[in-house]
């Protein structure tokens, strides 16, 4: 396989690796590619406006019953043609089209869309629709956001210094947790790229709780990333992130690097 297919056949993952549809095994592998490729970072640096619009629409309402329908009927469809490719080269007694026909089907059927995508009541969805699902939400989200003409009432917004702390070192690290309407996100610049095989992980830490696993993400290639926090915060709440192995850890395994108290 040359540089171009290789590359081409992670693009196709990128959407559903930004809105979490990829399975454990697959964002370990995707994060180990992510951390040696910039165009690859570049792109989903681009795309993470798209992903911070799906949780964060100015209404939280489920999608249109037609739009649902369409995914149900495009996901039926999907899985219709995939068990009978394998039904169709079992007849023909070419096993390892079978094989690879079965193993299609079981990745379809094992990658949801995460809770990240709040407000979005569908069904899960195969990765191959990810894309899809991510283009709509950007279209969607700018109309939403773009109709009202200037007149409409203002989204409050808040924003919270986030401090660097020692274990950052002397990176010139620049953040801030940002909330508009209730959905919180990262805006972080000159943050150091991450060693080979890690990224970064945001975590929510409240009073008297254990630390909770949030967010999974990597840098563009100037350092900067937009980090959606799909937990609720409340006051005193406070927004950790750390260095990770690929794919996100349970628990914090390094000291955090940023810091920020709601």
């Amino acid at each position: 396989m040359n540089v171009a297919d290789e590359h081409s056949r992670w693009n196709e993952d990128l959407a559903a690796f930004a809105v979490g549809a990829l399975d454990s095994e697959e964002t370990v592998a995707f994060a180990d590619h992510l951390a040696h490729c910039d165009q690859c970072r570049g792109e989903l640096h681009r795309l993470a406006p798209a992903v911070e619009l799906l949780p964060a629409s100015v209404e939280q309402l489920a999608p249109p019953p037609a739009l649902k329908s369409r995914l149900l009927e495009a996901i039926a469809a999907d899985q219709e043609t995939n068990v009978s490719g394998a039904a169709a080269a079992g007849q023909a007694g070419v096993g390892g089209r079978v094989r690879r026909a079965g193993a299609a089907t079981s990745r379809a059927a094992r990658v949801p869309l995460r809770e990240r995508l709040r407000g979005w009541h569908v069904p899960a969805l195969p990765a191959a629709l990810a894309a899809a699902a991510l283009a709509a939400a950007f279209a969607i989200g700018f109309a939403v956001r773009g109709d009202d003409g200037g007149g409409g009432t203002a989204v409050p917004r808040t924003t919270v210094p986030v401090v660097a702390t020692a274990a950052a070192g002397r990176a010139p690290v620049r953040a801030q947790l940002i909330s508009d309407a209730g959905n919180w996100h990262l805006d972080v610049t000159r943050l150091p790229r991450a060693g080979f095989g890690r990224v970064y992980q945001a975590w929510v830490m409240r009073r008297g709780r254990d630390v909770e696993p949030s967010t999974v993400f990597v840098l563009a290639r100037d350092g900067s990333s937009t980090v959606a926090i799909p937990q609720s915060l409340a006051q005193g709440d406070q927004v950790l992130v750390t260095e990770e192995p690929a794919g996100g850890s349970a628990a914090p395994t390094t000291r955090p690097l940023l810091s920020a108290t709601v």
